[in-house]
């Protein structure tokens, strides 16, 4: 019993504490976005200020700050059919939270941040902006440029900078300050007015945008004159933003790969290549890197489409990075996330420093994705990132950090592996010596020579001594022939079979080198009583005769 009130049981309680304190914020948020829909629902029904729709406000709003004590802020994930908080599920066994998680997604909303002084004025008016259809919202510039424009300063959507975020906040409040001591309501019913009516003339659906962009990209196309088609180009950042939707996903990205290709190509002139650099910048914002992320995951476009936005997500580098990351940690599906991971590698540099951002989070397999994206970009400078990953109490990140550094290469990976494999962790020097052959790292020849040519008595290393002779062959250094060969010429009384297998290794490892002085020494092996011995010595006797011809027919 009094071991039972030692560490370890003090150590299920705080692990208790934990679970719950985490599941009582699950539910906080449950609550807070079930009373978002009431404020939703009351915005419909009740003019601005009535009593109910103010009840269901700060009804809200007390749902709302647990989550927000003691900390700079509290965010949760959108999908198609619900939220989750660091990849954790949130009121799966809802029936309202899936259609208000439908309703933000339809509005490009996938990322929810609240700040601590969350004020009941930021919630009534970011539950109206959600009233509007997707098609105003988008003929603004998105839901991000709508909130600014609404100066909803404590409510955040796809935004993950927190000190831009404060920056913006500031610069809200100070116009909220300047309209102090006016008439508050008239000037807010005056704002609500220009934002649910920001349509002009000549746009009252989605049918007229979609056929003045197919008009104006035809113009593009056959406009010949560099500044008649600079102007056509001024013109067509604004038709883009009100295309930004399913139906007219083929123009928009058709549009999308003019800009970029009109941006880069080099046979195209100064003045348009300046021209598509303006209207990509005017471009590039939250809701579009939302649309482009989305169309990516989605099976619902087709391949060319999905092809055509992982080439603009690309082009476009910037901030891409990060909400594609975001994307990435949230999604469950698999197809998706291989779309992600791919953008992602795609970045190359550009997202080096948000994966690294990534390799301390709390879910290994989120360690796990940014480290195989790492590995694919090969940047060297990330190397060192890596090294305490070879610690990583999962064994599922120690053997991915091992394949990145494999892959990034350079002498600080070499380093590193050699570092793992002098270690005292078994598995990581196995795995070392297969990432250091494949590199074929002559900086490890003395390291692996130690360990292949080692006393081993009772044979309990001979499966190690197989993996360094295996490296050894890889590397392909000649200096290594000598050592080898005297493996090869070695034999035992006791342990014959399990030493046959170190010689056989040795036999196939000389047949790598390539060299000529080897094939005495292998001719003799093949007439071994050892029929493993033999068959390896003759397999590389063939492979070292081919290497002479092949060497013979180039000169």
């Amino acid at each position: 019993m009094a071991i039972l009130k030692g560490s370890s049981h003090t150590t299920i309680e705080r692990a208790n504490r934990s679970v719950t304190t985490e599941d009582l914020k699950i539910t906080a948020l449950e609550q807070a976005l079930e009373g978002l829909i009431k404020v939703i629902k009351a915005v419909h029904y009740y003019p601005s200020r009535h009593p109910s729709l103010n009840s269901a406000v700060q009804t809200a709003c007390r749902h709302f700050a647990p989550l927000l004590t003691d900390q700079p802020q509290f965010a949760c994930q959108v999908h198609k059919q619900g939220f989750s908080v660091e990849g954790k599920p949130v009121g799966s066994k809802s029936t309202l939270l899936p259609k208000l998680a439908g309703m933000l997604f339809s509005r490009r909303i996938q990322r929810l941040l609240v700040l601590p002084d969350l004020s009941e004025r930021d919630l009534r008016v970011f539950s109206q902006c959600l009233t509007l259809d997707p098609l105003p919202i988008q003929q603004q510039g998105g839901i991000s440029a709508v909130l600014e424009k609404a100066m909803v300063s404590t409510i955040w959507v796809n935004q993950t900078d927190l000190r831009e975020i404060l920056k913006r906040k500031q610069e809200l409040d100070e116009q909220k300050r300047a309209r102090a001591g006016k008439d508050e309501a008239a000037a807010e019913e005056q704002l609500w007015q220009q934002i649910s009516q920001p349509q002009s003339p000549g746009q009252t659906d989605g049918v007229n945008n979609e056929e003045d962009l197919n008009q104006h990209l035809q113009q593009l196309h056959l406009e010949k004159d560099d500044t008649r088609y600079c102007r056509l180009l001024e013109e067509l950042p604004p038709l883009v933003r009100l295309n930004l939707t399913d139906s007219a996903r083929f123009l928009s990205i058709r549009a999308l790969v003019l800009l970029c290709r009109g941006a880069s190509h080099p046979k195209v002139s100064p003045a348009r290549r300046a021209s598509a650099r303006q209207a990509l910048k005017q471009l590039i914002s939250e809701e579009l890197y939302a649309y482009l992320i989305e169309l990516l995951c989605s099976r619902e476009g087709t391949e060319i489409e999905r092809q055509s936005a992982l080439d603009i997500v690309s082009f476009l580098k910037g901030e891409a990075a990060r909400h594609i990351m975001e994307r990435l940690v949230a999604e469950e599906e698999t197809h998706a996330r291989k779309q992600l991971s791919l953008a992602l590698a795609r970045q190359g540099k550009a997202a080096v420093a948000v994966l690294v951002e990534h390799l301390d989070d709390e879910h290994w397999y989120v360690v796990r994705n940014a480290v195989a994206i790492l590995g694919e970009i090969r940047d060297q400078e990330s190397a060192e990132e890596l090294r305490p990953l070879l610690h990583h109490p999962e064994s599922r990140v120690r053997r991915e950090a091992l394949r990145a550094l494999t892959k990034i290469g350079g002498t600080t990976a070499i380093a590193i592996l050699l570092q793992a494999l002098e270690g005292n962790n078994p598995e990581l020097a196995c795995q070392s010596m297969v990432s250091l052959g494949a590199l074929k790292a002559k900086e490890a020849l003395p390291a692996l020579l130690r360990r292949a040519t080692r006393r081993d008595l009772l044979a309990k290393h001979v499966e190690d001594k197989k993996m360094a002779i295996r490296a050894l062959g890889e590397i392909g250094a000649r200096e290594s022939l000598p050592n080898l060969v005297k493996i090869l010429k070695r034999r035992r009384l006791l342990g014959r079979t399990r030493h046959n297998e170190i010689r056989a290794a040795a036999a196939l490892a000389i047949g790598e080198l390539g060299d000529p002085e080897a094939l005495g020494v292998l001719e003799r092996a093949t007439a071994e009583r050892s029929p493993p011995v033999s068959r390896a010595a003759a397999q590389a006797l063939r492979q070292l005769r081919k290497n002479e011809s092949d060497e013979s027919r180039t000169l």
